[in-house]
């Protein structure tokens, strides 16, 4: 199957041969112990320091807080894993991001912000400090120390991140580490503040006002810092001062979007939708302008394999969630439900076998044997 895309197939990476089943596990690596150590010096000095206050609050207060933001973490999982149309990623990969995320960036944070708030407030005058200093801190202390976790993570994983979404995916996870936790923070230090009517009354419009708010927020800003190193890092066609470039304005791109959210300007309900709607819409285009080169990426790997493992049609059926719902629906009218489920398994059998071309060819081989089957098990349908 011909596709006419000449984007070059990566050759399959040596090491990532000899290591399936290690993805984060690389102690090898001194990228893997500078995280393990990071993470365990930065958790343990300010973790108690920063929740401490929670033990003094009502257990219902604390259990609905913890509760309400890790229900909003689960949706927030589910809405980025289904941005990522061809996966891919590792799961150890995603889980180690979002653990520096919530750990290692938040603690340093805690720290580096009160000091750049001193000084925000000495430049600028009390008054004028105080507005600005989350805005002029914030995008970027708190985007830098999400940066270094997201490049670490990638780092450790370099042979299994293979195209510049990996490392959007990827930072979103290290984001969304730093968001929950972070909510959580700000709940629990509202309760404590001196115009508190109650606990209760303190915590209730901090985790409600987040919630309201967390698509324009960490997870999203952190995905276009991954996006930046993943293109840095993956590119390799491209040269050094281009990978660099792109890289660059992507991070802008993410601090900008940070500096809007804070900034005090415009204020009041209007300012906080408009300021929202902003980032969203510049996120959308970065996502869309990722996506597309994700699906050439996906369909120069599969390039050259017959038409019964993947056609040209399933191909260009694989770009989005739609495309492939409407070939399901195709198999379904043609053998019911039976058939769709079958036509899902070939689907996403067809995208791991991209990844399989990338890391292990022995794993591609069965890869192509599953599709067979459940090609076979689709009599009389059509795709196309």
């Amino acid at each position: 199957m011909a596709t006419g895309i000449t984007e070059r197939r990566d050759v399959v990476p040596p090491l990532a041969r000899t290591i399936q089943g290690r993805v984060f596990w690389q102690p090898r690596k001194w990228t893997f112990w500078a995280y393990v150590g990071l993470v365990i010096a930065s958790t343990v000095p300010w973790f108690g320091i920063a929740f401490y206050p929670a033990g003094a609050l009502p257990w219902g207060v604390t259990a609905v807080s913890v509760a309400a933001t890790a229900a909003l973490g689960v949706l927030l999982v589910l809405l980025i894993r289904s941005l990522d149309v061809h996966r891919g990623i590792p799961a150890p990969l995603l889980v180690a991001a979002f653990v520096w995320g919530a750990l290692v960036a938040t603690g340093w944070a805690v720290v580096a912000n009160d000091q750049v708030f001193g000084v925000a407030s000495k430049v600028l005058g009390a008054a004028t400090g105080a507005r600005w200093e989350a805005s002029i801190s914030a995008p970027v202390v708190e985007e830098s120390l999400k940066a270094i976790g997201t490049a670490t993570v990638l780092l450790i994983g370099r042979e299994f991140v293979r195209r510049p979404a990996h490392g959007m995916f990827i930072g979103a996870f290290c984001g969304l580490g730093f968001q929950l936790v972070e909510d959580v923070l700000y709940a629990v230090q509202s309760a404590f503040s001196p115009d508190a009517s109650s606990d209760a009354a303190a915590v209730a419009p901090v985790i409600g006002g987040r919630t309201l708010t967390a698509l324009d927020s960490h997870w999203l800003y952190s995905a276009v810092t991954g996006l930046a190193l993943g293109y840095a890092l993956t590119r390799r066609d491209r040269s050094w001062p281009r990978r660099l470039l792109v890289a660059a304005a992507l991070f802008l791109v993410a601090w900008w979007m940070h500096f809007l959210s804070d900034s005090p300007i415009p204020g009041g309900a209007l300012g906080i939708v408009t300021k929202t709607v902003l980032n969203l819409l510049l996120g959308f285009v970065v996502y869309r302008i990722a996506m597309r080169a994700e699906w050439r990426h996906y369909a120069a790997t599969v390039d050259g394999e017959p038409d019964e493992i993947i056609s040209r049609a399933e191909v260009e059926s694989m770009r989005t969630h739609r495309g492939r719902r409407r070939v399901r629906k195709r198999y379904r009218r043609h053998g019911g439900k039976p058939a769709k489920r079958a036509a899902r398994q070939l689907q996403r059998a067809q995208l791991e076998l991209a990844n399989d071309l990338e890391t292990d060819p022995a794993a591609a081989a069965r890869t192509r044997a599953a599709i067979l089957n459940l090609r076979s098990r689709l009599p009389g349908a059509r795709a196309d």
